[in-house]
């Protein structure tokens, strides 16, 4: 049975997640946040190939970047706040 979190996946991200499950990688919802938080950077980078295809590439290539960092951005949001994130606001702040 496949998770609710590991639906509708962008692009670039289960591209990245499929290299991690070949190295054996367990994936958990807290892995898949870091590794969208991870790919979110790359977009931010300079030099980075994701950062290029945004800002230098052509047209149709500027497109799909956007559209996949907008995919990727409401995937993120999606899938919430962390595990330790949520467990410290259950024992009031603590």
């Amino acid at each position: 049975m496949t998770k609710k979190y590991l639906a509708n996946i962008p692009h670039e991200l289960d591209l990245l997640l499929e290299s991690a499950i070949a190295d054996g990688e367990k994936i958990t919802k807290d892995f898949v946040r870091e590794e969208a938080k991870y790919l979110l950077s790359c977009y931010q980078e300079s030099g980075h190939v994701l950062n290029e295809s945004l800002y230098h590439g052509e047209p149709e290539e500027r497109a799909e970047a956007k559209s996949e960092l907008i995919a990727l951005k409401i995937y993120i949001k999606s899938l919430g706040k962390t595990a330790k994130k949520k467990e410290v606001n259950k024992n009031g702040g603590i």
